[in-house]
């Protein structure tokens, strides 16, 4: 970087002018910068305050009467001494500079790109704006992990309407249900596994007498129909085969606590979801 050429006075007046300037001075505060508090050598990896120029930036930026904060001139400087003007693009944004201010290939980085969140995709990094769906769902998981936000977001019955109205999303919920609802019994089971035992007898006893009441008010329902046509009654018999299935692993199970079933089992409630 050149070295400071300009007497304090003259910096101070050119940054008082700057002050009631208005537009994309990005650029110019951080050229200004520069020359307020020189440096040897690209500062775009460490904070300005590390430079030993604090108290001079510092000065300076009260002198002027900026208020857009220390941060922010600092920013700048970092930025313009890492793109030294014959190494700026036109045609790429400021934030785009920033973002791979860093970047050792940064010159031939910079051709690529426009934005600063196309900037991020070179880089690797997450962009601030998503446009994939990938990008998306890192973001919708990114903001669900305050805890704050998705309880909100959770209990908004007009969010919890539009998710459930998507098959996919409805099937995600629920299998994420399905998983949190095993983990937490595990965790019993391994504190308390008497406890569990019982209590999952009491749902079984509980879940049979339920399927005995479904399959009575089944059989109302089919009673008071007339007659069947041959694709009705294929279907009913389908829906009866699935249900008989389950009633043998139950009798199987209760003869010889036979679990061979497991597999099965799993892929059906894998399909009830």
């Amino acid at each position: 970087m050149s070295t400071q050429s300009k007497s304090w006075n003259q910096l101070v007046a050119e940054g008082r002018r700057l002050v009631k300037q208005a537009g994309e001075l990005q650029w110019a505060w951080g050229d200004l910068a520069l020359e307020v508090a020189p440096t040897s050598g690209s500062i775009s990896d460490q904070p300005y305050v590390k430079t030993g120029m604090y108290e001079k930036l510092h000065e300076w930026i009260d002198e002027i009467g900026y208020e857009g904060g220390e941060d922010t001139i600092a920013r700048y400087r970092q930025v313009a001494a890492a793109w030294p003007p014959e190494k700026r693009s036109s045609t790429a944004s400021h934030g785009a500079h920033q973002v791979l201010a860093g970047n050792p290939n940064r010159f031939k980085l910079i051709g690529k790109v426009k934005t600063a969140d196309d900037a991020r995709r070179l880089a690797g990094h997450r962009p601030n704006d998503p446009r994939t769906s990938d990008e998306r769902v890192e973001q919708a998981r990114r903001v669900l992990q305050d805890p704050e936000v998705a309880s909100r977001a959770l209990s908004d019955m007009q969010i919890a309407r539009q998710a459930v109205r998507v098959p996919a999303v409805r099937s995600a919920m629920a299998k994420a249900a399905k998983e949190m609802e095993d983990e937490s019994r595990q965790q019993q089971r391994e504190r308390a596994p008497r406890l569990v035992e019982a209590s999952d007898f009491f749902e079984a006893i509980g879940e049979l007498s339920k399927g005995r009441r479904a399959h009575i008010k089944a059989l109302n329902a089919m009673r008071v129909i007339d007659d069947l046509d041959d694709e009705q009654r294929e279907e009913l018999q389908e829906h009866l085969e699935r249900a008989q299935i389950v009633l043998d692993w139950v009798e199987s199970f209760l003869k010889s606590g036979d679990h061979s079933f497991d597999k099965e089992l799993d892929k059906l409630l894998r399909e009830e979801v």
